[in-house]
């Protein structure tokens, strides 16, 4: 749901008007919010997986209430960890008209750039190696 408002109705309306109509204030907003849903549904992916080898490597354990409320708590403050690193960092956002997107400028902000890289390698690297935690 996050997703379809922050990146998917933008990209529709904007396709359907032939150009940005949203305003510069919906522009900054959709650029720097618009990477929590991703990083939240990668994480999420990857505790459901990780919950599963669990489960298949031993069939009988229980999984508490307490442990399943820090689990969604570390998801949200992972996926929120890029848009703390955006803001930190001052990005600006733009509307590139060839691709009919409204973009942030973190990528090319060089004091940003490890900050940046280093959460990318935590949302996309980590998980298919935190998968293998339940077998230690």
């Amino acid at each position: 749901m996050l997703y379809t408002l922050c990146v998917i109705l933008p990209q529709l309306i904007t396709y359907i008007a032939g150009k940005w109509v949203l305003g510069k204030a919906y522009c900054i907003i959709m650029a720097q919010v618009g990477i929590i849903p991703v990083s939240a549904n990668t994480i999420t992916v990857l505790a459901i997986t990780s919950y599963r080898l669990k489960v298949l490597m031993n069939p009988f354990a229980q999984t508490s209430t307490k442990f399943a409320k820090a689990g969604i708590a570390v998801t949200w403050t992972v996926a929120l960890i890029p848009t703390s690193i955006f803001v930190a960092y001052h990005s600006k956002s733009e509307f590139h008209g060839e691709n009919g997107r409204c973009l942030t400028d973190i990528y090319d902000n060089d004091a940003a750039r490890i900050p940046v890289m280093l959460c990318v390698g935590l949302i996309v690297l980590l998980p298919p190696y935190s998968a293998l935690i339940p077998l230690l």
